[in-house]
């Protein structure tokens, strides 16, 4: 299991940090797909968001899990 920080709204609506059981290998979109299939209702919310392992943001290219201390999640922001 590994630990993820939700930011923003997410936070607020579900938790500031949860705990996700995620393969070995993995990217960006297995880490909101496997987000998405634990929380079906916020599917839109998590395919907008960017995500980041050990602090650094990740796109396509694959991250052993089993080196991933951190998960962040994090929504689109507006500012005024």
């Amino acid at each position: 299991m590994k630990k993820v920080k939700l930011f923003g709204f997410l936070g607020a609506f579900i938790a500031p940090e949860i705990k996700l059981d995620l393969p070995d290998k993995i990217n960006k979109n297995i880490i909101l797909s496997v987000l998405t299939e634990q929380y079906p209702m916020h599917q839109t919310e998590f395919l907008q968001c960017n995500v980041a392992v050990n602090q650094v943001y990740i796109f396509d290219e694959e991250v052993d899990s089993r080196n991933i201390e951190e998960i962040a999640i994090i929504p689109p922001v507006s500012g005024g």
